[in-house]
């Protein structure tokens, strides 16, 4: 059985709100669902498409119909995923949209799903602003984004808001095995643990712990042949800025005393052995390393990017 609502895990309040309001005939045509990535929006969204096309129209969909069956397949003609290109969505893909959408006989709902809403930009927004106004009957729109005020506000008016938080360590643990400061670290987002067992991820945090030993030696690691090689690579970088401020993060806490706060739990023997510093110090360099990543993304030179930071950190912290 492929009834999609039945597996979602920690988001039952939206779906009993939107179950209730479709049996109630209340249901608006506009939802905006806001929350972090990877913790189950898209989900959802598909879950509320199954129920309003299940041909038996139960209530949470019955699972087993063909269009059912068509949404959990992802191959159903009534139900459109968008998705945005690198820079964003360009607007004659929305308009070419609302034209099929306005243009075709709907003789049962039709649902969009716009992925990373946050993309839409000015122009693709207020072209969606008049359709998500005046919907035409039987469309309905299921917007998925990170913040509310990261989209149009006139777009956010005229939507049903929905807020999905991060999933707990123990339902990721239904969903996937994996290891506890990888729980940990994933922060209630499934996509995010999907990544930190990549091959690509784990030579990142590899590299953010050797040079977390070895940075109260004073050793001008930038120079070394390895560590040179490493940061030639931008997305390597761009990894192991987030595995070393998570490192980081994790060495504050412990010189506050609270190592059951710690994320990276395999690591508890490495921070025992690093310096006393000020916590207050260690996370200003947390911050200042996820700021690398607006350095990275700016198409700096990685390795300079990274050598700036080391001799820069070495000096705020010894």
């Amino acid at each position: 059985m492929a009834r999609i609502l039945s597996s979602v895990l920690e988001h039952e309040n939206n779906v009993e709100s939107f179950l209730n309001a479709k049996q109630a005939g209340r249901l608006p045509q506009s939802f905006l669902l806001v929350g972090p990535t990877g913790v189950g929006k898209k989900k959802v969204a598909l879950g509320f498409a199954q129920s309003l096309l299940c041909e038996r129209q139960e209530r949470m969909a019955c699972g087993e119909c063909g269009q059912c069956s068509r949404v959990a397949a992802l191959r159903s003609e009534s139900v459109l995923i968008l998705a945005p290109e690198k820079n964003g969505y360009k607007v004659d893909v929305i308009r070419e949209l609302l034209e099929s959408l306005s243009l075709r006989n709907i003789r049962q709902a039709r649902i969009v799903i716009i992925d990373q809403a946050e993309k839409l930009g000015a122009q693709a927004s207020n072209s969606l602003l008049k359709t998500i106004e005046e919907p035409p009957p039987g469309v309905y729109f299921f917007l998925l984004t990170l913040s509310p005020h990261h989209v149009l506000s006139t777009i956010r008016s005229r939507c049903q808001i929905m807020k999905f938080q991060p999933l707990s360590t123990t339902s990721l643990k239904k969903l996937k095995t994996a290891p506890e400061w990888a729980l940990r670290s994933a922060q209630g987002s499934m996509e995010k643990l999907n990544q930190l067992g990549d091959k690509e991820e784990l030579k990142a945090r590899t590299m953010a712990i050797d040079l977390l030993q070895q940075w109260p030696s004073g050793r001008p690691l930038f120079l070394t042949p390895e560590v040179r090689d490493f940061f030639r690579d931008r997305e390597d970088s761009l990894s192991w800025c987030k595995h070393m401020a998570g490192l980081l993060r994790d060495w504050a806490l412990f010189q506050m005393g609270h190592p059951e706060k710690v994320w990276n739990t395999d690591q508890l023997k490495v921070l025992e052995t690093l310096p006393s510093i000020s916590p207050e110090v260690i996370l200003s360099q947390a911050e200042r390393c996820l700021k690398l990543e607006k350095d990275y993304q700016a198409y700096r030179d990685p390795q300079l990017v990274f050598e700036q930071f080391w001799v820069t950190t070495r000096a705020d912290l010894c």
